[in-house]
């Protein structure tokens, strides 16, 4: 092929000293000269293909020989930097463009740069997700790995592994029964990508001609130099294209393991295998997942779960989601055992995790069942809490609400105990109460609270000399120690226990408020009376009058005057009356005396 009749002088060198190359047969030369013909014809993509039949000496000639001989033409020119690949297509160089590639080739290739490249072209480009949508309730984020490196941070249950050939480890993780045995001692899929020289290659070539042109100096290069370096700058852009899709394509036809198993993948294509991958990954580590039956999506249904009356069955009559509470239960009683406290938060990490795999909603959602079956307590600031707060799950889910709320297993509530404070409801919260424990022990709870506040006002009435000092601290001592028992179980055992001085107490209350809202004045009245009657006693001599004085005295005495308080006013009149009378006397009788 004579071409050097129409080439200016520097193509024509290029070809004359190529010609001259011992390591170039005449078929190279032969390529070479076709590859230049075609260099500036955008109608010719000069690919393996296109230059194989371009080659054809005649209609006959074998195509696979002779495509497997352009192969091989093609690798030697490239070794001897007189052409460039750049993804499937070869170019033409010319002196200065062969310089600019020599000078590239014996570029550094920074083996970290060259991976942070990968990372960027796997978790960028072609899987952006950071989260497996496994299910409408559940979204489970995964740690990222390629070629044994994390990429960002590394906190998560599951971790999707990406192997290329450019791995340190690649060979070791050619054989099957390595990849097995590394994911069946771990929890991460392992995507091992089929070999191909074309990605290590580009991938050293992306990397060296961009440290390439970032150090090249352009304020002293040549108009032609700089020209040159501008389009190697457009090549490397399009390379970077050429490797996502050749990553692409190995991703999708590569090999998947996970606990301790290879994959079957059947619909292949880069972002379905790798979530198939992590799937499969859920699926075996989160073992437990399907415990909660009855799934929780919203703060609505954990709300329900703590204040409904029913309880849900599943389709063979038993409870929904017994297996997750047997769990919770389980796993409280051994804190409870190592008398660890336990918040909101740590309740949700411990069964986010391995093996469960809960989402916050369905650990809230099972908890809540069981706090409304009395089995757990919610507490706060060392108090229980009350389940009907129409704001009390937004507050369990917010950032200081997980912290402070706690939850630890409630003491069983003793029956007969718990029948025994629903019959003294009547009398002691006036019959107004619930048959729900909990909301049975709140009203409880602030039923005796007031009354405390209400005897304690009393106690200090007393101290102006009115009668029940002692039974009102008595009453108050009984009502105060209900109280220390901050726990539904707990407030209600004593019921049973001391219920002979609780009955004891059901009558002194009515006694004391008897006194205290209606005969205290008769009573105060009297004290007033007596002691105004008490200096003009001694005029008085008849002997019945004095009894009166003498009971009025010992009522008023007495620990509990109750009873006789009605006979007060009618034990005095007489002895007022009779005072009066005595003082009329005495003034008539100073008034007609001579001396006045």
């Amino acid at each position: 092929m004579a071409v050097e009749g129409f080439v200016d002088a520097v193509i024509s060198q290029v070809i004359i000293q190529a010609a001259q190359n011992p390591q170039l047969q005449p078929f190279d030369i032969d390529l070479l000269k076709t590859l230049f013909m075609v260099k500036y014809l955008k109608e010719i993509r000069a690919n393996l293909d296109n230059l194989t039949t371009l080659s054809l000496n005649n209609i006959d000639q074998d195509k696979l020989a002779l495509r497997q001989q352009v192969e091989a033409a093609l690798r030697g020119l490239e070794r001897q930097t007189l052409i460039q690949r750049n993804g499937d297509e070869y170019i033409f160089l010319t002196h200065e463009e062969q310089d600019i590639s020599r000078e590239i080739k014996n570029t550094q290739a920074d083996s970290a740069k060259v991976l942070k490249e990968l990372q960027q072209l796997v978790w960028d480009a072609i899987f952006t997700d950071k989260e497996l949508r496994y299910s409408q309730r559940h979204r489970y984020s995964f740690n990222r790995k390629l070629d044994e490196q994390p990429f960002g941070q590394q906190t998560n249950d599951l971790t999707l592994h990406i192997v290329t050939p450019y791995a340190e480890t690649y060979a070791a993780v050619q054989d099957d029964a390595f990849c097995l045995m590394t994911t069946g001692a771990s929890y991460e899929v392992l995507v091992r990508l089929p070999d191909k020289q074309q990605l290590v290659d580009d991938l050293n070539t992306l990397v060296k001609t961009d440290e390439y042109l970032r150090l090249k100096n352009s304020s002293n290069i040549s108009p032609s130099i700089l020209k040159i370096l501008r389009a190697r700058g457009d090549e490397n852009s399009a390379r970077r294209q050429t490797l996502k899709d050749i990553l692409e394509d190995l991703i999708a036809s590569a090999d998947v393991f996970a606990c301790g198993n290879k994959l079957d993948i059947r619909h292949r294509d880069a972002k379905n295998l790798l979530t198939e991958g992590l799937t499969y990954l859920v699926d075996n580590v989160y073992q437990k997942l399907s415990y909660v039956t009855s799934g929780f999506e919203n703060e609505d249904q954990v709300s329900n779960a703590l204040t409904r009356n029913t309880q849900e069955l599943d389709t063979a009559g038993q409870p929904e989601n017994a297996a997750a509470h047997s769990e919770i239960r389980a796993w409280l009683m051994e804190q409870a055992r190592l008398h660890r406290q336990v918040t909101i938060r740590e309740l949700v990490d411990k069964f986010k995790g391995r093996p469960y795999g809960w989402s916050e909603f369905d650990t809230l959602g099972v908890m809540a069942e069981l706090a409304n079956k009395g089995v757990v307590e919610l507490r706060h600031a060392q108090a229980n809490v009350n389940l009907h707060d129409h704001a009390l799950v937004v507050q369990l889910r917010s950032r200081k609400g997980m912290d402070q709320y706690t939850v630890r297993l409630a003491d069983e509530i003793d029956p007969a105990s718990l029948k025994i404070a629903k019959d003294m409801s009547s009398e002691l919260l006036n019959g107004n109460f619930s048959s729900d424990p909990q909301l049975l022990f709140e009203a409880y709870k602030n039923a005796f609270n007031e009354r405390c506040q209400e005897l304690a006002g009393w106690l200090t009435q007393t101290e102006s000399g009115l009668p029940f000092a002692e039974l009102l601290r008595t009453n108050l001592a009984i009502l105060r120690e209900l109280l220390v028992n901050n726990s539904t179980a707990e407030f209600f055992r004593p019921f049973r226990q001391r219920r002979d001085e609780i009955e004891n107490y059901i009558e002194d209350d009515q006694k004391l408020r008897s006194f205290f809202t209606s005969q205290v004045n008769l009573f105060e009245q009297a004290q007033k009376d007596l002691k105004a009657l008490e200096p003009e006693l001694r005029h008085i001599s008849d002997p019945d009058l004095l009894k009166r004085v003498n009971s009025v005295r010992h009522i008023l005495a007495m620990s509990d005057p109750t009873a006789k308080i009605p006979e007060l006013a009618m034990l005095l009149k007489p002895v007022k009356d009779q005072v009066q009378e005595t003082l009329k006397t005495q003034i008539y009788q100073v008034q007609a005396s001579p001396s006045s």
